[in-house]
């Protein structure tokens, strides 16, 4: 990787410098001001509900008050006033009056509430109809004080997510551009520099794994308020900036699941947890998840499943759609016209039975002396392609990992410019305890 970096006399370095920046800045911009304003929108809702119930059951207690007593279709002080004293126990200061038909007020409980308040009334119901109103105040200083507080945690926690996504990355960078510069001028340096290399190596399996964890609890946090702000009215121009901004978040997001999973299996702390489960169903669900990515490229979409398929398999769904989607996801990717199939049935090899998944696509295709690099983890074939369909070349390498771990096998056949065929088999237990 850092002679590649050095290959491209640091242009390629400056790309990633200015990638990591505006992600940065954008991560950082969306840490700061969402949740504040998710928060201050909600506690507003909150406080709103709860004084439109306190106004609703004041309203009631008045109505009925005024059908009890002997001038029903009028509203006596005398006779209300201890009404506005049985208020909800809340111990927060509020305004509390009954108003005439004409807007007067009749009797109040005034209390210092301040100049920013929220307002809820409800109808007095006489004989006739309507004859007043019950109105209940509260401040909602208390919310924006609150609300200083979240703001206070957000800027903290941008703070922290821009100096991991861009200070530290871009340092990294930096010290890795030199030290491969440093390397070419002086072949004395070669061994040291091959030292450096596994130590960073080392140090950056530890850091992407506790980096993963790190940055997917406030991306999942980011993406969560990005959900509830498209729910809110917005125009058709803030609709399409926070679709944006999803989708942006979603990719990161994978990309940090990518180099999360990677790191896990270079350490050796990927689980398999094998489950019975409906293998049709599984396949089907899988496959038609990418329909609609699929439809977008006008690239047909099948799948042939044999009907000798078990209905019940031992295994473990989640790695095995994890598998099924980044072979379907890198077909479709790489395909610009044609068709993508997928092809699932019983394989038998040296007396033993497997599942095998075939997954075709009539996209680029693959040089044959390339076909094995692209398991390798860091490792994109065609780098112009790649930077145009996006990813992190991590998919291959995490899928054949996790079919090792599972006692299966992913490989692959191609013919430039006429497509390729991956093949992933699994051993099949069907109906019975998974056996490692």
């Amino acid at each position: 990787m850092i002679f590649s970096i050095v290959k491209s006399e640091k242009i390629g370095g400056a790309g990633l410098i200015r990638i990591t920046t505006v992600t940065a800045y954008v991560v950082a911009v969306l840490l700061s001001v969402v949740p504040t304003g998710a928060y201050l929108a909600m506690s507003r809702a909150e406080l709103r509900f709860a004084l439109e119930k306190d106004a609703i059951s004041g309203a009631s207690l008045v109505t009925s008050a005024i059908q009890n007593s002997q001038t029903p279709a009028q509203l006596q002080s005398a006779n209300l006033a201890a009404l506005l004293a049985q208020r909800p126990a809340t111990g927060k200061p509020e305004t509390r009056r009954i108003l005439d038909a004409t807007g007067a007020t009749v009797v109040e409980s005034k209390e210092a509430i301040g100049i920013w308040t929220l307002t809820a009334r409800s109808p007095i119901s006489g004989a006739n109809g309507p004859i007043g109103t019950f109105e209940v105040s509260r401040s909602i200083t208390e919310i924006f004080g609150d609300s200083i507080g979240v703001a206070i945690v957000s800027l903290w926690f941008a703070t922290w997510s821009f100096m991991f996504l861009r200070i530290l990355p871009n340092r990294a960078l930096k010290n890795a551009l030199d030290e491969a510069i440093e390397s070419r001028e002086a072949a004395t340096s070669a061994m040291l520099a091959r030292d450096k290399a596994e130590e960073a190596a080392r140090v950056r399996s530890i850091f992407l794994a506790n980096m993963g964890h790190e940055l997917r609890t406030p991306l999942n946090g980011v993406l969560g308020m990005i959900d509830l702000v498209s729910d809110t009215d917005l125009d058709s121009e803030q609709q399409s900036y926070i679709a944006l901004a999803a989708a942006s978040g979603r990719n990161l997001l994978t990309i940090v699941n990518d180099i999360l999973d990677f790191s896990k299996l270079d350490e050796g702390k990927i689980e398999i947890v094998a489950v019975s489960f409906v293998l049709r169903e599984l396949l089907v669900q899988t496959i038609e998840a990418h329909r609609a990515e699929a439809g977008k490229k006008g690239i047909q979409l099948a799948y042939d499943l044999d009907p000798a398929l078990p209905d019940m398999v031992v295994a473990d769904p989640v790695r095995i759609r994890q598998i099924l989607v980044s072979l379907i996801g890198n077909a479709i990717k790489f395909t610009k016209a044609g068709k993508v199939s997928v092809t699932a049935g019983k394989l038998i090899k040296d007396s033993l039975v497997f599942l095998e998944f075939i997954v075709t696509d009539t996209g680029v295709g693959i040089a044959s002396d390339q076909l094995e690099n692209i398991f390798l983890p860091f490792t994109q074939v065609d780098e112009s392609m790649t930077r145009l369909q996006g990813g992190t070349g991590l998919g291959l390498a995490i899928s054949r990992e996790l079919a090792n771990s599972m006692r299966g096998h992913v490989s692959a056949t191609s013919e430039l410019d006429r497509g390729s065929e991956f093949h992933f088999t699994l051993p099949l237990v069907a109906d019975t305890s998974f056996v490692t």
